[in-house]
């Protein structure tokens, strides 16, 4: 069975490579309970199986260890860091690894909205505090995943191995415990699938503009776009299986990314000729609760992408160069935001709606109009393929479900109730215990201790992705109102993965190694982010309702 290197968001170390040999690896006397988790390797089921990897490493960082002395980042060397970690790596390079954060860093459809509420200088202001934050805790998280004193494992026998934690849930089960992890796996499932409404809702906007009743010659409203928007979800979701696959469509989402600053800069020179259709913003509750906590969401939005971080440590081909591709993409990141935001807020003022695209639809007919759309349209795309790739196979890897299509359909998923788990019975991953599971199949049917059902692996993934992206249509269709979605998805998930959890992680593991100055602004930091976190998801809560109130839910529109 083919192991998926990378979920995007929760954890790879279910990954299903096959085990090389190992060498002991002793652990540091100052190594703390805190800094290092115990865990046992159980003897069965891929989705549980923790291969343990020779560490290969250099003569420094072996010293160190031996010497008892902290074992900082900077001794790690690449095979160090590669080899630590659970999972197959895709050896991405640092250009690549650059291409797939600003994906999700580079988010800038409600940036005109929030500088609307937010004022120029305020916003400014904000931009900058942001980028620098974002930057920060995105080094936080570098050092974390590239510590190898950090997750510790302990086999059957008793032998314990120390490793870099390779998935956001590996740091946190290190540091705060299984049911930390359990919430942090929580938040970033409820993240990849609010993605996955709002983009929906937001596709929708984007085939309504570049396809009107007079092209197309029928008129449909904002429901029948959207099941338009699942059908074709749905189909890259059935052939776009893997990250390796989406690979293209993220190179070519990147490059669609420029029409993001063509169509603001397009607007602000029309300007006083557009008049936008929608007015998002009234000038006598700028200044309210809700609209101040609004707009600082959304511009933190703008510098999200570290739940895609600690995956990306272990997967690139240097991971020496991670520093580096955080710096890159955080100031590129800050330059591309300012400019869409601070453009459309020029062209469109107070009136600029939700998604700034919107208020170019009576110019959406124009060829440069046009044809930028129809790049932001593959940007998208290329968004929810990166959102609802790692989605699905989580839950597959779950269930044991191979990851390559024919594997699958070779592959029955058969549910023991004598073990309480699902037994792939045909797969290679499950040849280790497929012995002990007919002989407990066997006892059960003997003695009536349960009935075991079986379905095949690879309908089963059929049936779990078309469910999934039916329950996003379903959240999209009752409450399709875009610029509320994007605030919750900036205000309670992206806060919490990139201006939160790396804070409590990061003073969790170095807290005595740190200085008073990097404590202070780290607390500050770690307030700052939960203030923006409670406040602002309320406030897009507060928003929901108004618009459920104003309209209804499962509007037409």
């Amino acid at each position: 069975m083919e192991a998926q290197s990378r979920d995007g968001a929760i954890d790879t170390d279910s990954s299903q490579a096959a085990a090389s040999p190992s060498t002991s690896l002793p652990l540091p006397a100052h190594h703390s309970p805190r800094r290092a988790a115990s865990h046992t390797a159980p003897a069965h089921g891929p989705d549980l199986h923790v291969d343990f990897t020779d560490y290969h490493l250099n003569e420094n960082l072996a010293a160190r260890m031996r010497a008892n002395k902290p074992v900082a980042a900077t001794d790690c060397d690449d095979d160090t860091v590669k080899a630590g970690n659970a999972g197959v790596a895709r050896h991405l390079s640092s250009g690549y690894a650059c291409v797939e954060s600003l994906l999700f860093l580079y988010w800038p459809y409600l940036l005109p909205w929030a500088v609307a509420f937010l004022g120029w200088l305020p916003s400014l202001v904000l931009f900058v505090l942001s980028a620098l934050y974002s930057w920060h805790t995105g080094l936080m998280l570098g050092r974390l995943c590239k510590d190898t004193t950090l997750y510790k494992e302990e086999a059957e026998n008793g032998e314990v191995k120390t490793r870099c934690a390779g998935s956001y849930r590996e740091l946190a089960v290190s540091l705060y415990g299984p049911r930390f992890a359990s919430f942090v796996g929580f938040v970033q499932i409820f993240q990849l699938f609010v993605y996955c409404v709002g983009n929906t809702i937001f596709q929708q906007t984007q085939f309504s503009l570049i396809f009107p009743e007079e092209v197309i010659g029928v008129r449909l409203n904002g429901a029948q776009w959207r099941y338009i928007t699942f059908a074709i979800y749905l189909a890259l979701a059935l052939l776009v299986p893997t990250f390796h696959a989406g690979a293209l469509m993220s190179s070519a989402g990147l490059l669609a990314s420029g029409a993001n600053l063509v169509l603001p800069a397009y607007a602000l020179w029309q300007r006083g000729s557009i008049e936008p259709s929608v007015v998002a913003v009234n000038n006598t509750d700028v200044r309210s609760f809700r609209t101040l906590f609004l707009g600082v969401a959304n511009i933190l939005t703008g510098f999200g992408g570290h739940i895609l971080f600690p995956e990306l440590v272990r997967e690139m081909r240097h991971p020496g160069h991670f520093e580096g591709v955080v710096t890159f993409i955080c100031g590129l990141g800050l330059v591309l935001n300012m400019l869409t935001a601070f453009m459309g807020y020029a062209a469109f003022g107070a009136s600029v709606p939700p998604a700034y695209i919107d208020a170019l639809k009576e110019d959406s007919g124009q060829p440069l109009v046009l044809s930028m759309l129809l790049m932001i349209l593959l940007m998208s795309t290329a968004d929810q393929v990166l959102c609802q790739t790692p989605l699905c196979l989580n839950l597959e890897i779950a269930l044991s479900i191979p990851t390559r299509w024919a594997d699958a359909f070779r592959t029955q998923l058969t549910y023991s109730p004598h073990k309480g788990a699902i037994v792939p019975t045909t797969a290679a991953a499950a040849a280790e215990s497929a012995k002990d599971d007919i002989e407990t199949s066997a006892t059960d049917r003997e003695d009536g201790n349960g009935k075991w059902v079986s379905v095949n692996a690879g309908v089963t993934r059929v049936l779990l992705r078309c469910g999934v992206l039916a329950l996003a249509l379903f959240f999209a269709q009752m409450l399709p109102f875009f610029g509320d979605i994007a605030s919750i998805i900036g205000a309670w998930g992206i806060t919490q993965l990139t201006f939160i959890f790396p804070v409590m992680l990061y003073l969790r593991a170095y807290w005595r190694e740190i200085s008073l100055v990097e404590r202070v602004v780290c607390c500050v930091e770690l307030a700052a982010g939960t203030t923006v976190c409670v406040c602002g998801t309320a406030a897009a809560v507060m928003d929901t309702v108004k618009n459920v109130q104003e309209f209804h839910l499962f509007s037409p529109n």
